[in-house]
């Protein structure tokens, strides 16, 4: 069936606007284009709406007029749900270009830039711009739109890299219907329960982030896998996958997959959903990934050269020398699988943690020496946030007698510690951090032995006077509502300040 867009969608009103008809040359001028075009509109819009035995009469006298008048009103939304008009912004239209070449790809469809245009009611020219965008964004991903013979445009690429790209424009596009599409069929609430279902039983605990990202690559995989769209795996690598703790926990999804979904995943989604574990950001790691003793002599040679450049001495901070350890561990083992990971915070690290963000671009180097491999600046972004906590937890003493509280952070270990960092220095001996927890492990129950939670995202169907909202990097407005809620500091100023009136 014909595209329903922009233009066609006004003829359609048109026409419903003079129920005794309406001649194509009237048409023609108030749109501008030729009589041709109509009469090419007129037939695509009877092809649509065939469907509901509606047609569209033409003649000499009278143009061209619906049938069945009294009917038009009752199937116009179903007729237009699919309509171009929303691509009014060359935004809009970029997006939606790039959804096209991605849910294209699950059937290996090529399109023509001519089709393409005429899809969207633009120029050629227009496209041809906007497909360069398209490009741009696509080549961050190491993909390609190449021109398939005479087929027209299509992306090429690795299915591993197709798949990354998917997920993460999909994130970035959460409210966008056509990104949406891109997982139909799939029940992603009771894969949802079943990821978390697993997670628990294995004691791997996964920011709330990642365990959404995480069931967002398994739905893709699902959806792909359907069209034989698998990833290539060779020995070497499944050799490591096989020696990692995440493998046995993805065998175990994809069992429960098969079990309450009833899809049958092939063997080297194992592999692919080991991956996607490897490079989740965690809270707690369970896995012997990598070699721990080699990583904490590679901590080491980090702090002194720090020591050495900086004049900063970490040697002898084990909570850095830990938490450092714990995190390369995971990084390596991501760089080392082939898993990249954005940072969403770089900016904000780069700008507001300069300090820590050079002792990161330190340790990059020194990794890249010891490993031969390439850290990015997502990576050291990760690293700094260690340095940042560090920094920021010079001089402080244990709590003693404090407020006991769990921190519920959305986000990555590194800033999980830094929020944690943050909290015992501002607040000293009063607060004492019990521990750090993803917001999909918080119950009713949780509340029951501790005094407060400081949260950095909406905990769902539990309301309590001991959660307290805080953001993600701790802010000043975060330290006084603390302050007020917790100390009661507000309560005593309003007290001072009733005394000057009766």
């Amino acid at each position: 069936m014909a595209k329903i867009n922009k233009r066609r969608k006004r003829i359609f009103n048109m026409l419903k606007s003079h129920p005794q008809g309406l001649n194509g040359e009237a048409i023609s001028q108030q749109l501008g284009v030729s009589s041709r075009t109509i009469r090419s509109d007129i037939k695509a819009l009877q092809d649509a709406l065939g469907q509901y035995n509606i047609r569209i009469f033409s003649s000499p006298t009278k143009g061209y007029r619906f049938s069945q008048f009294e009917h038009l009103s009752s199937i116009e939304h179903e007729l237009f749900k699919d309509n171009m008009s929303n691509l009014e912004t060359s935004k809009q239209r970029i997006n939606y270009i790039l959804y096209k070449l991605l849910a294209n790809t699950l059937n290996d469809i090529s399109i023509t830039q001519n089709d393409l245009a005429e899809e969207m009611y633009i120029s050629l020219s227009t496209l041809k711009i906007h497909l360069n965008e398209v490009k741009n964004i696509l080549k961050k991903y190491d993909l390609r739109v190449t021109q398939y013979k005479t087929k027209g445009i299509k992306i090429s690429g690795e299915e591993t890299k197709l798949r990354y790209c998917i997920v993460d424009i999909k994130n970035i596009h959460l409210e966008n219907e056509f990104f949406q599409d891109l997982i139909m069929n799939i029940d992603t609430d009771l894969l949802d329960d079943i990821i978390k279902k697993v997670l628990s039983e294995r004691k791997l605990q996964l920011t709330d982030r990642s365990q959404k990202k995480l069931c967002m690559y398994i739905a893709i995989a699902m959806q792909r896998s359907r069209n034989n769209k698998t990833v290539v795996y060779p020995s070497s690598l499944t050799n490591k996958i096989e020696n990692t703790f995440e493998y046995n926990v993805a065998k175990e999804i994809i069992e429960n997959i098969y079990n309450q979904l009833n899809v049958d995943l092939s063997c080297s989604e194992v592999y692919y959903i080991t991956q996607c574990l490897l490079a989740s950001k965690k809270l707690i790691d369970v896995s012997e990934s990598i070699n721990k003793k080699r990583v904490k002599n590679l901590v080491n040679i980090i702090l002194k050269e720090i020591h050495e450049k900086l004049s900063i001495d970490f040697t002898n901070d084990e909570y850095l020398i830990d938490g450092l350890t714990l995190h390369l561990n995971i990084a390596l083992t991501r760089i080392q699988f082939q898993m990249n990971i954005r940072n969403e915070l770089l900016e904000t690290i780069k700008n507001d943690y300069p300090l820590a963000f050079q002792m990161g671009v330190i340790a990059g180097k020194i990794v890249e020496q010891y490993d031969n491999i390439k850290i990015n600046e997502n990576e050291i972004g990760y690293i700094a946030l260690h340095f940042g906590a560090a920094l920021s937890r010079n001089g402080i003493k244990e709590n003693i007698q404090a407020k006991n509280i769990i921190i519920v952070c959305s986000s990555g270990l590194g800033i999980s510690v830094l929020l944690k960092a943050k909290v015992e220095e501002y607040f000293h001996n009063r607060l004492n951090v019990v521990k750090v927890l993803p917001g999909y492990e918080v119950n009713e129950k949780t509340l029951e032995n501790i005094d407060y939670i400081l949260s950095t995202v909406p905990l769902k169907n539990i309301a309590s006077d001991k959660i307290i909202k805080i953001n993600r990097m701790l802010q000043k407005e975060d330290v006084e509502n603390i302050e007020n809620k917790i100390f009661h500091k507000k309560d005593t100023d309003l007290m001072e300040i009733t005394t000057f009136f009766n």
